[in-house]
């Protein structure tokens, strides 16, 4: 179930509005949709629109009738309807459903795949942003609990935290999914303008309408997101230690391997920092493996820094790689110079 709003400028994407402008948060909004559905429409598993505001049923008739049912969503508010949606899904005969945002534009498939097989073993999972709330949710109809969704203070830093105490409240164990981010704010869409550099096919609608509008060419600018991470204290008391926040999350189990006082990154345990060249064919080569291995990196284009920022870049390369050649390339501890596929694979634990 993917939970769309109807396509009207102002009423979509208002924050993102804030820095593109309004006509063209829309057209993104319509992007991010279409590109999400056509990577979950495509799989093994039903595909359905829940729809809001319910009277705009037309807008989302002359969009994707022809190609997804349509549920309108009911309910006060987002935990209502998100409620009711789970109740729509299991009386339909479905007896295991997905929740899902709309502005996930380059979601992964296989996080999906993931969530419906941990479903087969636990009753919930939760998809966690970096921001504090979650990109999805999934339940099992045999193991619905009510009241999981109420009294949840929405878009505030604390919605993973309270979902998961309510969870925890009503005897639930939910399996984490690994992290990913939805696209609200200006910062969001640079980090998303970066991965679509990369990687455009993920998102093939979204990284047309970036390159039409200039921010895929400005995208060498933005950050590589910094990885969130999970800390366990313990077995069973995982902090999400989010850049500029803190976050205490209740029970939640984890994949398997992950013990006491260790650090999960999305999709690699060891940090990645790559000191590259802009121009240079084999650092592009070693960033298209990262991203190939789903491997969150951070990475810098020497080349593209000026006075006194070069000149500290390249002191702190020197500390690694004394002839200061690239690409220079850190995996944990483990220091590798050039595109050397099977040493990086190694250095990853792949």
């Amino acid at each position: 179930m993917v939970f769309v709003r109807a396509p009207r400028a102002g009423r979509v994407k208002t924050r993102l509005a804030q820095a593109v402008g309004g006509e063209v948060a829309l057209d993104l909004y319509r992007c991010f949709v279409e590109d999400l559905l056509a990577a979950t429409g495509g799989g093994a598993y039903a595909t359905v629109v829940c729809y809001h505001p319910p009277q705009e049923r037309a807008a989302l008739a002359f969009w994707l009738e022809k190609r997804f049912p349509l549920w309108p969503q009911s309910g006060a508010d987002l935990g209502e309807r998100m409620s009711a949606a789970f109740d729509h899904a299991f009386a339909a005969g479905y007896h295991a459903a997905l929740l899902i945002g709309s502005d996930l534009p380059d979601l992964p498939p296989a996080h999906i795949d993931e969530a419906f097989d941990r479903l087969r073993q636990h009753e919930a999972v939760i998809g966690p942003c970096h921001d504090g709330g979650f990109y999805l949710v999934g339940l099992r109809a045999d193991s619905r609990r009510m009241g999981i969704f109420n009294e949840i203070a929405w878009s505030t830093p604390s919605v993973l935290a309270q979902t998961l105490a309510r969870m925890n409240a009503a005897g639930m164990t939910p399996h984490m999914l690994p992290f990913w981010q939805d696209i609200d704010v200006r910062q969001d869409l640079e980090r998303l303008a970066a991965r679509l550099t990369r990687s455009p096919r993920s998102a093939p609608r979204t990284a047309a309408k970036l390159q039409s509008t200039g921010w895929l060419e400005r995208s060498a600018q933005f950050p590589i997101e910094s990885p969130c991470r999970l800390h366990y204290v313990g077995d069973a008391n995982p902090r999400c230690a989010v850049p500029g926040a803190a976050l205490d999350l209740p029970n939640a189990t984890l994949p398997a391997g992950r013990g006491p006082e260790r650090t999960i990154t999305m999709a690699e345990e060891k940090k990645v920092k790559i000191f590259s060249l802009s121009t240079c064919s084999h650092c592009k080569s070693t960033k298209k493996l990262l991203s190939e291995c789903t491997v969150q990196y951070d990475f810098v284009d020497v080349d593209l820094l000026d006075g006194e920022e070069r000149a500290a870049i390249i002191k702190d390369i020197k500390q690694f790689n004394p002839k200061c050649s690239f690409p220079t390339i850190i995996i944990g501890d483990k220091v590798i110079v050039g595109f050397k596929e099977q040493e990086i694979r190694e250095a990853l634990g792949q």
